[in-house]
């Protein structure tokens, strides 16, 4: 991974993802861009003024928020800052294509949508396009020792598919714990040779047969092993199962007290 993206609204609960950023950027060497969306419309006349003060005020912040992540790893990164305009969703949408990695939090304080995630972070997920992690508002950067990797019965597409999660795990040295929950008769386990995505990792593999929720099952799971990261493949669906039966993926990052990486998958199957 060589460039990752971070969103920021300047918001208290973007901080955790921020520094949680910081140390990922300066494990893998990668540069990282901070972004920041203003609704600011263009002015002229007697107007202009306060506009360029208002931008200018922003892109301070910025400048002062990649000081502070500095700051915090006790070193330099290499860094861009952003000042992005028009709707959080479109302007974050227009340069995703750019990115290895995005690092969001689970919420802002921006969001509509606050009743489940926040609703760019949700709306990005959603669009399938890049591996996104989300942070939980007050989680506490620990270095990654242990990761979770909860994997349905779909086929892996690719290795670049997983890439993002195997490069993690390399530079970090991380135990990968390969969590499958068993759906009964319909289920059809992994249908894949692990051995070819994950050459060289420490890894185990855990079928799971009780008859809990998937998503309670992989957060206790990630809980009895003292994960540092979760990791899913988000599918892509059609907006009616979306209503009718809601994403796992989604369901874990607003319940999970620890960051989930999400990886896209470009099959229309999915749970």
């Amino acid at each position: 991974m060589k460039k990752i993206l971070l969103p920021s609204d300047f918001s208290k609960n973007s901080e955790a993802s921020a520094i949680y950023a910081a140390h990922l950027a300066k494990a893998l060497n990668a540069q990282i861009d901070i972004a920041h969306v203003s609704h600011l419309i263009s002015q002229t006349g007697i107007y202009e003024a306060a506009h360029k003060i208002a931008e200018n005020t922003m892109r301070k912040k910025l400048h002062r928020l990649a000081l502070g992540m500095e700051k915090t790893i006790q070193g330099d990164l290499v860094f861009d800052t952003l000042l992005l305009t028009g709707s959080t969703t479109d302007a974050l949408s227009s340069i995703l294509s750019h990115y290895d990695l995005v690092i969001m939090s689970a919420k802002g304080t921006l969001d509509l949508d606050r009743f489940f995630l926040g609703s760019t972070t949700k709306y990005l997920i959603q669009q399938n396009k890049v591996p996104i992690l989300v942070v939980p508002p007050q989680y506490k950067y620990t270095s990654i020792q242990t990761i979770v990797w909860a994997l349905d019965d779909h086929v892996l597409q690719t290795n670049k598919q997983i890439h993002p999660l195997v490069s993690i795990a390399h530079h970090f040295s991380a135990k990968l714990e390969i969590f499958h929950q068993d759906e009964g008769q319909k289920d059809e386990g992994l249908l894949l040779d692990l051995a070819i995505f994950l050459e060289e990792l420490n890894y185990s593999v855990h079928y799971n047969f009780d008859q809990s929720t998937i998503t309670d099952a992989i957060l206790h799971f990630a809980e009895e092993t003292a994960a540092q990261l979760i990791c899913m493949i988000h599918h892509q669906r059609h907006p009616l199962f979306q209503v009718f039966n809601p994403s796992k993926t989604l369901q874990s990052i607003a319940k999970s007290k620890i960051p989930i990486l999400v990886l896209p998958q470009l099959d229309q199957k999915g749970a």
